[in-house]
């Protein structure tokens, strides 16, 4: 509360006012109760033009004083927005910085809004991401507790050129945004929306360098090493023409060593394909189903497959293993278990994506040929570079069934 002594100023002119009030009251009085001569009388009326003449002075000194009192504020609150300005411009440069980070889209935005956070009060963030063909969720929250209804907000994610998504604050009921808050939370949107299309543009750059690379090695391939299987098979096809000249061990070696040219051939079609059909991460349940309708061809039945993957992101690499793991899977169920029907369900729980591959086939038998130990070897291979965990074990009823869990990074 103002006082009188806030400004000593305002005080003098105060206190001379009421001075002067008293005096020309005094001379009123006496004026108009006391006998005056002429001279007295006009002497009189000049110091009540006097005290009039006082107060006009008197205001006009009152207001410069006011004035001057009201420019330490000014200054006071140039000062305040200019601090305000710094902090703001700090933290826009701390943004960029971490968006610079090597880090996962979700750590990044975590970073960002809790530095946010800490600047304008809100009680939540949801951003919503629009990948093709699915979509891409966020949330930040901190840990107080609001009472009231939150008011949502919303700002876009558009850099002019591409629209990446929606982004809704929820701010306190009884505290609106200022402008300066607004202008900040802006300013956090736009540079999100330019890291979002400069973090596409390198990724379709390396997406489109790793499927030119494919291409190159599958065509290579095909002109050198599946020539070379071209060339052996036909010898040792024309070999059978002249079983005569071999004992029967040497005609069991040549079996064997047709069927493992067989076998070899047939893995050797299948990285083909694979090299031609293993895509980004946004693609593996594309890419899934291209393998899931491969085999469905060659098994005569088709295979439940039941894809729970939503806003996870599979990094490629991992994504690329788990395709062929599950390719190997399903090659050993169509070359040695008999099944007539199989299943395969991925999903997350928690920070993991559980993968179950099951089917009613004969079984896991006691002791596995070289190629059955050769497959499954592959398999626990590709789940040890994804730091995963393989489950084995007989259904109840009959057959097998794989549980492959892996950590989300």
């Amino acid at each position: 509360m103002k006082t009188f002594s806030d400004n000593p100023g305002t005080t003098t002119v105060w206190l001379s006012g009421i001075a002067i009030t008293l005096n020309l009251f005094v001379l009123l009085f006496l004026g108009f109760h006391t006998p005056l001569t002429l001279v007295e009388k006009l002497w009189a009326l000049f110091n009540t033009f006097n005290i009039l003449f006082l107060f006009v002075l008197l205001y006009n000194a009152n207001m410069i004083s006011f004035r001057v009192t009201l420019i330490p504020r000014k200054e006071q609150i140039k000062i305040t927005i200019l601090k305000r300005e710094k902090q703001y411009l700090r933290f826009l440069i701390s943004v960029h910085s971490q968006l610079n980070i090597n880090t996962s889209l979700s750590d990044n935005f975590h970073r960002v809004f809790y530095q946010l956070n800490q600047l304008v009060p809100f009680s939540e963030v949801r951003i919503m991401l629009y990948h093709p063909p699915r979509k891409y969720h966020f949330e930040y929250r901190n840990n107080t507790l609001d009472t009231h209804l939150p008011r949502v907000q919303k700002w876009t994610l558009y850099d002019k050129r591409t629209f990446h998504g929606m982004i809704q604050i929820l701010t306190y009921q009884g505290q609106p945004l200022s402008i300066y808050e607004r202008n900040l939370i802006q300013s956090v949107v736009d540079a999100l929306a330019k890291y979002l299309s400069l973090k596409n543009s390198v990724y379709q750059k390396i997406q489109q360098s790793i499927s030119d690379d494919r291409k190159t090695i599958s065509r290579d391939l095909h002109d050198t090493v599946a020539q070379s299987f071209l060339f052996l098979k036909i010898q040792i096809n024309s070999l059978h023409f002249r079983t005569d000249k071999f004992s029967r061990a040497g005609l069991t070696a040549l079996r064997i060593i047709k069927e493992e040219l067989d076998i070899a051939g047939q893995q050797f079609r299948e990285m083909l394909v694979s090299l031609q059909t293993e895509k980004n991460h946004h693609d593996l349940h594309e890419s899934l189903k291209v393998l899931i309708k491969e085999f469905n061809h060659r098994l005569g039945f088709n295979i439940e497959f039941h894809y729970r993957i939503t806003h996870q992101v599979i990094p490629i690499g991992h994504a690329r293993h788990l395709i062929q793991i599950i390719r190997e899977a399903l090659n050993n169920c169509y070359k040695h278990a008999n099944a007539s029907w199989i299943s395969i369900r991925i999903y997350p729980v928690g920070k993991k994506i559980i993968t179950v591959i099951s089917d009613n086939g004969r079984g896991m038998p006691q002791t596995l040929t070289e190629r059955e130990h050769f497959g499954l070897a592959i398999i626990r291979e590709r789940i040890s570079l994804l730091s995963g965990q393989i489950k084995i074990k007989k259904r109840k009823k009959n057959g097998t069934e794989i549980e492959i869990q892996f950590p989300l990074q």
